[in-house]
């Protein structure tokens, strides 16, 4: 009774309207614990640190347990566990991040925290992409260290496949409700995964997942992981946002070399070009970390993926000439002046269609054009 206690103050804390991660985290910070921010008064909530009567009054509205308890019923009818910020299981690393959720849901089974290696890549990956995955993912399960991915077709779900082959754990962060199955055809990958690990989200139980949401579900990949594998990567992969915030995140980025005119290798053969480790074998994925790498300071994700704007020069630096936007670019610049829109949003004002939007706005992140925030909104930096 009384973790479902205290679960109900965490899970009341997670669903107030207008209260972000940063929010939560500093109010925690303050009172050490949700049901003692939701006991709190008005002059007491305004007295922390980037609240103010603003926030302190949104708090204050939502202070009513009924919908965290619906939510609770919910998720002990699908058998969904709840992982805190405050909780031992919750990863180091990730806790680390000042965006990072201050819940997790989760089906499965999470054991104490142990070293953990993510693998990630393109969806439509090549043969000598399935190779290097498969072999990285067997060598960590022989080694005890966990596999996390994203349960994506192509490199993800190799890596989760070939991991559970070979006995060992693994962890699928989702861009939907742990309890919604994407994409459909990952079903008994899915139910492997929870069997032998778990299923990991930041988003509410039955969230269908949305474009919007997998930076955030790749950032929770590289927030858990001590090291990222980039197996493979076209130019448009999402796997290079991954890896931009792995690096900002100061955790070694390690990347196979490519076959130059092969299309399926471009984007990892350029992450190797602005300074990710050179992988030439599964003996590199885990070696102990040596104090001077720890100390290493993080490199901002602007810096990694470079400033999109400029073109670089004959000596590899950049001069001052602007890149020339496409009609479809500056539509989408245009309507996010000044706004955070969502792509639903973006569609109206730019009338760009949606399957061709998603690609835009894909292509524009990577660039470092526009990025997504939370709330499956989306700016021009």
């Amino acid at each position: 009774m009384e973790a479902q206690k205290k679960a109900l103050y965490w899970l009341w804390l997670r669903l107030m309207p207008g209260i972000g991660p940063v929010a939560q985290r500093r109010l925690l910070n303050h009172f050490q614990s949700p049901e003692r921010i939701y006991e709190a008064d008005e002059e007491a909530l305004e007295k922390v640190h980037g609240i103010g009567p603003t926030l302190a009054q949104k708090v204050l509205a939502a202070r009513n347990l009924d919908e965290a308890r619906r939510l609770w019923e919910t998720m002990c009818q699908k058998e969904i566990q709840l992982l805190t910020l405050q909780d031992s299981l919750y990863a180091e690393n990730l806790r680390q991040d000042p965006l990072a959720p201050t819940v997790l849901f989760y089906r499965g089974e999470l054991s104490a925290k142990g070293p953990a290696v993510g693998i990630v890549g393109s969806r439509k990956c090549s043969e000598y992409g399935k190779q290097v995955t498969v072999e990285a993912a067997q060598y960590l399960a022989q080694k005890g260290i966990a596999v996390v991915s994203g349960m994506a077709k192509g490199i993800d779900g190799y890596s989760h496949t070939a991991c559970l082959k070979a006995g060992g754990r693994t962890l699928a962060f989702l861009g939907c409700g742990v309890d919604v199955c994407y994409p459909r055809e990952h079903q008994r990958l899915m139910e492997s995964i929870i069997n032998q690990g778990a299923v990991l989200s930041e988003y509410l139980p039955g969230t269908q997942p949305k474009p919007e949401y997998f930076p955030r579900r790749n950032a929770l990949i590289s927030g858990w992981s001590d090291k990222l594998l980039v197996a493979e990567a076209a130019e448009k992969s999402g796997a290079l946002i991954t890896a931009g915030i792995a690096k900002s995140q100061g955790k070694e980025v390690l990347v196979p070399p490519h076959d130059l005119f092969r299309s399926t290798g471009k984007g990892t053969n350029r992450l190797l070009q602005e300074g990710a480790t050179l992988y030439l074998g599964p003996d590199q994925l885990w070696t102990e970390q040596s104090p001077e790498a720890e100390a290493e300071e993080r490199i901002p994700l602007e810096e990694w993926l470079g400033d999109p704007l400029k073109t670089p020069d004959a000596d590899g630096g950049h001069n001052n000439e602007e890149r020339k936007w496409t009609p479809d670019e500056r539509k989408v610049l245009d309507a996010l002046e000044n706004q955070f829109l969502t792509i639903e949003e973006l569609q109206k004002k730019t009338g760009i269609g949606q399957l061709g939007l998603l690609d835009l706005l894909t292509e524009m992140e990577l660039r470092g054009m526009i990025k997504a925030i939370p709330g499956g909104r989306f700016s021009n930096r």
